[in-house]
């Protein structure tokens, strides 16, 4: 599914997303290869890259083996990170997994720059951080 499209008091384009079925989603399932590797999301390469920075290859060699990112995802949940995962890892492995994800699915890619300079937005993350009490 494409985002649906409003304009914000501001006057910017935003473009909302929430769900695995809308393309945005890193829940979306979408095929894409690295390093030999075959994944279905870009969650679950997210997931996959997390378990191997904690050293934890025997949860990387599960996440690798499924194709849903929801348990890639309950997998890694309880992991102690390190301080880099923290302060840069994991900016850099879900980069890495969203440029995997529309790099290698041309349709993915067009759909992603017919959005043009929309303010992409997942809603299911904006919902938590404006009614979630800490």
């Amino acid at each position: 599914m494409d985002p649906v499209y409003k304009i914000a008091k501001s006057g910017e384009k935003l473009g909302l997303f929430f769900g695995k079925d809308f393309f945005l989603s890193n829940f979306h399932n979408v095929e894409f290869v690295k390093d030999g590797h075959q994944f279905y999301s870009s969650e679950q390469y997210y997931q996959y890259k997390k378990a191997v920075a904690a050293n934890q290859m025997c949860i990387a060699n599960q996440i690798l083996k499924s194709k849903s990112a929801p348990l890639a995802k309950s997998l890694t949940k309880h992991m102690k990170m390190s301080k880099e995962w923290q302060e840069g890892g994991k900016i850099q492995a879900m980069a890495e997994a969203i440029y995997l994800k529309f790099s290698q699915n041309e349709n993915l890619k067009t759909k992603l720059l017919n959005t043009g300079d929309a303010f992409l937005v997942d809603v299911i993350h904006l919902k938590k951080a404006l009614f979630v009490k800490d």
